[in-house]
């Protein structure tokens, strides 16, 4: 009798458990699938005019989308994950579910007329706006929550990079094609290739962004190019590690990969310092710009210029909301505004890892002046090893490529593009044109009156690009530093890349080459594509619109808007591979192959 109770006992037991685990599923799939409807329906009352019947009753389903949040809160509160998982999350957890019940009880089970009357400050919670914002908000963290559950799994976080910006591209095309984000309306491939062009931070245009887009479309565009500027991953992991309350060892393993963090114990902290950096530089980059502009087309539209352009600008990205880039009449000649861009694109383009080295660097110089002046370090000064090779190797590659740059940009275009600025004027102007070429794509000259030997220099600026783990594309100073001292390394006879007192691994050497010999290649393609479809453009404007398009700068001697659907699809193409990588690009198609336990036999191979 007593082993058929247990039995009994156990059976309820694991039905219960099953019946939780079961539950919980839908439950997820539920939240899930409501947070992608609300962000339909938000999306379909921007973009189309609607009646008022249609807007009465997604009020009503707004509602419904705020009841559910509610009740998962209130399931998660109850969770054993959450309980046991003290401080991370907690604290959104509990003001969202704050705002939640103060908005169902308050905002709106009040009649309307008390609102108006007693409590105005509370219309505004009822408004449109705040609803869009708060109910995105909601969807797109628990959308991001979700997609921790894929990086449980066993695959290639290659693959999933490139299809979360494929994944975008799509999205962002099928928003730009909303009636509302257009004044007259464009087509599939523009909309695609524009799409393309703002996550992948290029800035290459086919249709006026000014003119074409409304400003919903703009900041659609806007919004496209801070998301491909930080990383889709990136993003949708920091809204995660909100909501997420237990993590495994195989998901800080996918999210090290993601942000380029080795560090198992940092990577939580780099993503918050990666969204925290990008606000903060972008936020004070916009007061600047705001400031050199101040008092010059209207107080509203200052605004929203500093706010899209510092974005665009540290995200590598050259669009402007005016029709002729910084070569329009009203900035042309504005080099506060030209310096800080060349600024904010510099920040953006030379990585988070060397941001995060100097950042730490100036904490310890503060902290050891602090402790100097009020007397507790008069002897001992400590100096932390920060700056490695890598960030060494950057830094002075950086710094080489855009003083030589803008020396010889400054010669070339003097008595052109140049000729009559006072020295001021010239010195920004080669300043700027040393820096736009590295990933930004904004130009403050007429690009299509630059001389050969600009367009060459432009060119080669290009195709090296920004450095590894920034906003910015092309083939990477580290690259290029790295393959050139092989190549004097190998002219010395020595088997081994030494810099610094440091070994470099032959991994990347290795990659470096790899990543050299695939850039070539994919222009060569490139090009000559876009020449079968275009047979009559000249073949070095066609070659410096490839190489712009796959280190995604964006700069264009003036053809892209003529192009045909079949160059504007293959240049597409070559943004999207530009932006992922290329080796990333193969590492995601191809199947990763294991480690052999055996090595062959060596043999040299007679080359050059």
């Amino acid at each position: 009798m007593r082993r058929r109770f247990k039995t009994a006992f156990w059976r309820r037991m694991e039905m219960m458990a099953s019946f939780k685990k079961n539950f919980e599923k839908f439950g997820g799939f539920f939240l899930l699938l409501t947070s992608i409807v609300s962000i339909a329906v938000i999306i379909y009352e921007i973009g189309f005019d609607l009646t008022p019947e249609f807007y009465s009753r997604s009020s009503n389903f707004y509602f419904f989308a705020y009841l559910v949040f509610f009740a998962s809160l209130i399931f998660r509160f109850f969770s054993k994950d959450f309980r046991e998982k003290k401080g991370k999350g907690h604290f959104l957890a509990w003001g969202m579910f704050g705002m939640l019940f103060f908005l169902l009880i308050i905002a709106y089970l009040k009649p309307d007329e008390y609102i108006r009357t007693k409590a105005p400050f509370l219309a505004f919670l009822k408004s449109p706006l705040f609803t869009y914002v708060f109910l995105l908000i909601l969807s797109v963290m628990e959308v991001s929550r979700s997609t921790f559950a894929m990086l449980k799994k066993e695959i290639n976080t290659s693959l999933i990079f490139v299809l979360s910006f494929l994944l975008i591209i799509l999205a962002g095309a099928g928003l730009l094609l909303l009636p509302n984000a257009t004044t007259g309306g464009i087509s599939v491939v523009d909309a695609l290739f524009t799409s393309t062009s703002a996550v992948c931070v290029t800035g290459l245009i086919v249709v006026d962004t000014a003119t074409a887009f409304t400003p919903i479309g703009q900041i659609i565009i806007i919004l496209l190019i801070q998301i491909g500027g930080i990383g889709v991953m990136t993003l949708t992991s920091f809204f995660g590690y909100f909501l997420v309350d237990k993590f495994s060892f195989k998901n800080q393993i996918n999210l090290g990969d993601f942000i380029s963090e080795d560090n198992i114990s940092e990577i939580f902290k780099t993503l918050m310092k990666i969204v925290f950096i990008t606000l903060s530089i972008e936020a004070v980059g916009a007061v600047f710009i705001y400031l050199s502009i101040k008092d010059t087309i209207g107080a509203y539209n200052e605004v929203y210029y500093s706010v899209f352009h510092a974005i665009s600008a540290f995200c590598n990205a050259g669009f402007s909301t005016f029709t002729d880039n910084l070569y329009d009449i009203r900035v042309r000649e504005n080099y506060a505004l030209h310096t800080y861009i060349g600024l904010l694109i510099i920040l953006g383009g030379i990585g988070y890892p060397i941001l995060f080295n100097f950042i730490q660097l100036i904490k310890h110089f503060v902290r050891n002046k602090v402790r100097q002046v009020l007397g507790l370090q008069a002897r001992y000064i400590h100096r932390p090893k920060i700056i490695n090779l890598h960030t060494k190797l950057v830094v002075y590659t950086t710094l080489l490529l855009l003083v030589f740059g803008a020396i010889f940009f400054g010669i070339f275009e003097y008595d052109n593009t140049l000729k009559g600025l006072p020295w001021y004027g010239v010195a920004a102007e080669s300043f700027f044109g040393s820096v736009t070429p590295r990933t930004a794509g904004f130009n403050s000259i007429n690009m299509g009156q630059m001389l050969p030997q600009t367009v060459l220099l432009t060119m080669f600026l290009m195709w090296v690009g920004a450095s590894p783990v920034s906003t910015g594309g092309g083939i990477k100073t580290s690259t290029f530093a790295v393959a050139m001292l092989n190549i004097f390394n190998v002219a010395r006879g020595r088997e081994r890349l030494e810099i610094g007192g440091r070994e470099v691994t032959n991994s990347s050497v290795l990659r470096a080459f790899g990543a050299i010999v695939l850039s070539i290649l994919i222009i060569g393609i490139s090009s000559s594509l876009i020449k079968i479809f275009e047979p009559k453009i000249d073949m070095m404007a066609i070659v410096f619109e490839s190489i712009s398009a796959l280190s995604t700068v964006g700069l264009s001697i003036g053809i892209t808007p003529s192009l045909d659907d079949g160059s504007k699809i293959v240049l597409i193409v070559t943004m999207f591979i530009g932006r992922v990588g290329a080796l990333t690009f193969l590492s995601g198609l191809i199947k990763h192959s294991r480690e052999l336990d055996y090595r062959y036999p060596k043999s040299s191979i007679f080359v050059n």
